[in-house]
Protein backbone atom coordinates (compact mmCIF):
# COMPACT_ATOMS: atom_id res chain seq x y z
CA UNK A 1 0.00 0.00 0.00
CA UNK A 2 3.22 2.26 0.90
CA UNK A 3 5.34 1.10 -1.37
CA UNK A 4 4.51 3.49 -4.71
CA UNK A 5 4.28 6.48 -2.42
CA UNK A 6 7.27 5.62 -1.12
CA UNK A 7 8.51 5.15 -4.66
CA UNK A 8 7.14 8.81 -5.50
CA UNK A 9 8.93 10.49 -3.16
CA UNK A 10 12.04 8.86 -4.21
CA UNK A 11 11.94 10.29 -7.24
CA UNK A 12 10.80 13.80 -5.94
CA UNK A 13 14.26 13.57 -4.10
CA UNK A 14 16.28 12.46 -7.00
CA UNK A 15 14.89 15.47 -8.85
CA UNK A 16 15.74 18.31 -6.13
CA UNK A 17 18.84 16.29 -5.81
CA UNK A 18 20.24 16.88 -9.61
CA UNK A 19 18.37 20.12 -9.23
CA UNK A 20 20.19 21.08 -5.98
CA UNK A 21 23.74 19.58 -8.50
CA UNK A 22 23.41 22.14 -11.09
CA UNK A 23 22.93 24.79 -9.11
CA UNK A 24 26.54 24.53 -6.98
CA UNK A 25 28.07 23.33 -10.24
CA UNK A 26 26.63 27.23 -11.46
CA UNK A 27 27.91 28.69 -8.36
CA UNK A 28 31.72 26.92 -8.64
CA UNK A 29 32.26 27.72 -12.40
CA UNK A 30 30.91 31.08 -11.86
CA UNK A 31 33.74 33.48 -12.17
CA UNK A 32 32.54 36.33 -10.06
CA UNK A 33 32.57 34.02 -6.44
CA UNK A 34 36.26 33.38 -7.43
CA UNK A 35 38.72 35.84 -5.41
CA UNK A 36 40.83 38.23 -8.23
CA UNK A 37 43.07 35.92 -9.85
CA UNK A 38 42.07 32.68 -9.20
CA UNK A 39 39.63 31.37 -12.07
CA UNK A 40 37.66 28.26 -11.35
CA UNK A 41 38.31 24.92 -12.42
CA UNK A 42 35.81 24.08 -15.76
CA UNK A 43 35.16 20.50 -14.42
CA UNK A 44 32.30 18.07 -15.92
CA UNK A 45 29.17 18.10 -14.09
CA UNK A 46 28.74 15.08 -12.63
CA UNK A 47 25.98 13.52 -10.86
CA UNK A 48 27.84 13.52 -7.44
CA UNK A 49 27.63 16.72 -4.90
CA UNK A 50 30.54 19.02 -5.95
CA UNK A 51 32.99 19.88 -3.65
CA UNK A 52 33.43 23.45 -2.31
CA UNK A 53 35.75 25.28 -4.14
CA UNK A 54 39.12 27.35 -1.61
CA UNK A 55 39.49 30.67 -2.83
CA UNK A 56 35.98 32.45 -3.39
CA UNK A 57 34.81 35.27 -1.96
CA UNK A 58 32.26 35.79 0.67
CA UNK A 59 29.24 36.21 -1.10
CA UNK A 60 30.08 32.81 -3.11
CA UNK A 61 30.81 31.20 0.08
CA UNK A 62 28.09 32.26 1.91
CA UNK A 63 25.70 31.38 -1.40
CA UNK A 64 26.62 27.55 -1.50
CA UNK A 65 26.49 27.12 2.32
CA UNK A 66 23.04 28.08 1.61
CA UNK A 67 22.51 25.99 -1.01
CA UNK A 68 23.79 23.11 0.80
CA UNK A 69 21.92 23.89 3.91
CA UNK A 70 18.52 23.71 1.78
CA UNK A 71 19.67 20.23 0.61
CA UNK A 72 19.96 18.72 3.99
CA UNK A 73 16.56 20.46 4.69
CA UNK A 74 14.73 18.99 1.62
CA UNK A 75 16.54 15.17 2.84
CA UNK A 76 15.23 16.29 6.54
CA UNK A 77 11.87 16.65 4.54
CA UNK A 78 11.85 13.54 2.54
CA UNK A 79 13.04 11.27 5.02
CA UNK A 80 10.23 12.54 7.80
CA UNK A 81 7.89 12.52 5.08
CA UNK A 82 9.50 8.33 4.50
CA UNK A 83 8.76 8.02 7.99
CA UNK A 84 5.35 9.48 8.14
CA UNK A 85 4.29 7.02 5.16
CA UNK A 86 5.43 3.85 6.88
CA UNK A 87 4.44 4.55 10.68
CA UNK A 88 0.76 5.60 9.27
CA UNK A 89 0.74 2.29 6.94
CA UNK A 90 1.52 0.46 9.91
CA UNK A 91 -1.09 2.04 12.15
CA UNK A 92 -3.52 1.22 9.83
CA UNK A 93 -2.47 -2.21 8.82
CA UNK A 94 -2.95 -2.97 12.54
CA UNK A 95 -6.52 -1.42 12.72
CA UNK A 96 -7.53 -3.26 9.02
CA UNK A 97 -6.04 -6.25 11.01
CA UNK A 98 -8.48 -5.94 14.11
CA UNK A 99 -11.29 -4.74 12.28
CA UNK A 100 -11.17 -7.00 9.53
CA UNK A 101 -11.26 -9.96 12.39
CA UNK A 102 -14.18 -8.88 13.47
CA UNK A 103 -15.84 -8.11 9.57
CA UNK A 104 -13.98 -8.52 6.82
CA UNK A 105 -15.18 -6.91 3.68
CA UNK A 106 -16.16 -3.59 3.42
CA UNK A 107 -14.57 -2.05 6.16
CA UNK A 108 -11.09 -3.32 4.63
CA UNK A 109 -11.90 -1.44 1.28
CA UNK A 110 -12.95 1.96 3.43
CA UNK A 111 -9.86 1.87 5.52
CA UNK A 112 -7.55 0.95 2.66
CA UNK A 113 -8.83 4.26 0.86
CA UNK A 114 -8.46 6.44 3.70
CA UNK A 115 -5.11 5.24 4.57
CA UNK A 116 -4.26 5.68 0.66
CA UNK A 117 -5.83 9.15 0.54
CA UNK A 118 -3.99 10.21 3.83
CA UNK A 119 -0.49 9.26 2.30
CA UNK A 120 -1.19 10.98 -1.21
CA UNK A 121 -1.99 14.07 0.72
CA UNK A 122 1.37 13.79 2.88
CA UNK A 123 3.17 13.07 -0.30
CA UNK A 124 2.02 15.95 -2.49
CA UNK A 125 2.51 18.08 0.61
CA UNK A 126 6.22 17.87 0.83
CA UNK A 127 6.66 17.64 -2.94
CA UNK A 128 4.85 20.99 -3.13
CA UNK A 129 6.36 22.25 0.16
CA UNK A 130 10.20 21.36 -1.22
CA UNK A 131 9.11 22.06 -5.14
CA UNK A 132 8.17 26.04 -3.84
CA UNK A 133 11.95 25.64 -2.06
CA UNK A 134 14.39 24.54 -4.87
CA UNK A 135 12.28 26.94 -7.26
CA UNK A 136 12.89 29.82 -4.73
CA UNK A 137 17.01 28.84 -4.26
CA UNK A 138 17.17 28.52 -8.39
CA UNK A 139 15.90 31.84 -8.53
CA UNK A 140 18.20 33.04 -5.71
CA UNK A 141 21.44 31.84 -7.55
CA UNK A 142 20.20 33.12 -11.07
CA UNK A 143 19.70 36.25 -9.77
CA UNK A 144 23.00 36.49 -7.74
CA UNK A 145 24.69 35.27 -10.84
CA UNK A 146 23.46 37.78 -12.87
CA UNK A 147 24.14 40.25 -10.48
CA UNK A 148 27.63 39.25 -11.74
CA UNK A 149 27.50 39.20 -15.50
Amino acid sequence: MAGPHLKRVDAHEMRHRKHTIQQLHKIRNHDGFHQSGKAPKRQAVSNRFPTKPGKMTKQGEGLWNWVKRGWNWVKGKTKGSRDKIKAHAKKVGKRVLEKGKARAGQVVDNFAKAAEDKITKIVDSVANHVDDKIAKGAAKVQAKIDQHS
